[in-house]
């Protein structure tokens, strides 16, 4: 499916303007030494608070029961018992099979990044065939079509995630978006040019017949697409105008003027991250707002400023593209991806967060590097349905180099408070705080990168941290707790290291 978190590099940069997360270069150490060598120490007596419990398993350390060295660029997945990671080598980009219980390099192949909007983040794409097969997509670097010129065509290839077989390898082509599952979680779908008419098209491919063929148009010639979440959400660039469009394989079933909806200067070039939950029938997101613009007398921009509190999120009714609420000063770049898992967007009991600007003026120019002015916002939960605020919490002074907030890999349903005098839990679900714990171990996200084939953008990353939002030393039994899994063992993924951890059945 596709995963809705799209953003493009320049709002990247705004998030590290006095946000910026924590980096992680090294693996997990253990820190106690009477934890177990593998596996989890044993869970505190039953009965106790289940907020106890859980805290108490966050001070117990655990070593992993295996460590493979590799830069690593997205959180591994794992499927069929097999982690499927992506990294970077020392030629360039690759995916890697590696068995979940021991990791045991299964298989490996080179993938390239494609021809793709700047910043499009590069993740672990999976599907399934209509037969079932598990399978990993992604493209692989080609030489032109017969006539053709240029350096960015490539194919688009799955391979099988248990052994690493080839099962589909396409026509070199010109692919404008990396391949997914289709929205109905199968098979492999991509936009691709066709170069001679300059148009896009939609493609999917039957992976077991290995048939591909094009979806219906749903725009002029000469317009261009992009998808930007799941249920088959677009961009639609119409000359100088943005649109949303919402399709449905050979159907189009609305579109709308995104001036009309959140104003001229919002544009998806300016990023965005856009939910989509087929439960709720809502998307919900943000999509950013063009930079003021000041230019000499050449034309020459030697200025930028942006007001934050002109900022806006929006929900829209997944079914008829209605507009069903929105949220000016509100952003999602401000905060580590969160995912959507443990919250009501797919069935669980924790509300999204949004940050909420109170004040804060962006400026750039030559002369002075990029500083954010005055800086203050708060944070909220909030219904994806109506945009009614369920919390919200203090407001807080943005500082440079001093995060706001820290979103621990906690079941997705509490954010660390790096900002309060003392560290400080708060649970998405309630907007309730407490103090945390000494000891207490979680793991927090960081963004990756990649220098080959060329500078880009990867998917999102863990790294132990302490309730600072600092790295710290050792995975706790609770922080594995959180990941679940598939089989015996959790694989995570640091910045330089793929850790695989024993996990143990519990009663509860």
């Amino acid at each position: 499916m596709m995963t809705g978190k799209r953003t493009y590099a320049v709002a990247i940069g705004l998030c590290c303007v006095g946000l910026a997360l924590g980096s992680c270069t090294q693996g997990p150490d253990a820190v106690d030494a009477g934890a177990a060598e593998s596996g989890v120490a044993a869970p505190p007596a039953p009965g106790q608070d289940a907020a106890v419990e859980q805290a108490e398993r966050r001070i117990m350390m655990v070593k992993p029961s295996w460590s493979v060295k590799m830069k690593v660029l997205d959180r591994p997945r794992v499927v069929k018992g097999v982690a499927v990671v992506l990294s970077e080598g020392t030629k360039g980009l690759e995916l890697t099979g590696l068995k979940g219980a021991t990791g045991k390099k299964l298989w490996r192949v080179p993938v390239d990044p494609g021809w793709v909007p700047s910043g499009v983040n590069m993740g672990v794409e999976l599907s399934k065939t209509e037969k079932g097969r598990n399978v990993a997509l992604f493209l692989q670097k080609s030489k032109p079509r017969d006539g053709w010129g240029g350096d960015v065509w490539t194919k688009p290839v799955a391979v099988d995630v248990v052994s690493g077989k080839v099962l589909y390898q396409g026509p070199a082509q010109l692919v404008r978006s990396r391949p997914e599952a289709c929205p109905d979680g199968k098979d492999m779908c991509y936009l691709s040019l066709k170069p001679e008419i300059d148009d896009e098209q939609r493609m999917r491919v039957d992976l077991d017949r290995g048939i591909q063929r094009t979806l219906t148009p749903q725009h002029k010639l000469g317009d261009s697409i992009f998808p930007i979440s799941g249920g088959e959400l677009y961009v639609h660039y119409s000359g100088n105008k943005s649109n949303l469009m919402r399709l449905n394989g050979d159907k189009k079933l609305w579109g709308l003027s995104l001036a009309k909806v959140m104003g001229p200067a919002h544009t998806p070039g300016q990023g965005w991250t856009m939910d989509y939950s087929e439960k709720l029938g809502v998307f919900a997101g943000w999509i950013g707002r063009n930079y003021k613009e000041t230019k000499d007398k050449k034309g020459n921009v030697v200025a930028r400023e942006s007001d934050f509190r002109q900022e806006m999120m929006i929900g829209l009714d997944a079914k008829s593209g209605k507009t069903l609420w929105k949220a000016k000063g509100a952003t999602t770049f401000c905060l580590p991806p969160m995912g959507t898992t443990h919250t009501v967007l797919d069935g669980g009991k924790s509300f999204p967060v949004r940050c909420v600007f109170d004040s804060g003026i962006l400026k750039e120019s030559k002369k002075t590097t990029s500083r954010l002015e005055n800086g203050k916002l708060h944070l909220e939960g909030y219904d994806p349905s109506t945009g009614k605020v369920i919390w919200k919490t203090k407001s807080y002074v943005v500082v440079t180099d001093v995060d706001v907030a820290h979103a621990p890999d906690d079941g997705g349903a509490s954010l660390l408070l790096a900002k309060e005098k003392k560290p400080t839990l708060l649970d998405t679900q309630t907007g309730e705080t407490r103090i945390v714990a000494p000891g207490e171990r979680f793991l927090c996200t960081d963004g990756a990168n990649y220098s080959k084939p060329r500078d880009g953008t990867g998917g999102t990353l863990l790294f132990p941290c302490g309730a600072d939002g600092k790295k710290a030393k050792g995975v706790s039994a609770g922080a594995i707790d959180a990941q679940g899994g598939e089989g015996s063992h959790v694989v995570l993924g640091f910045a330089d290291t793929v850790s695989g951890y024993r996990v143990e059945a519990r009663s509860d």
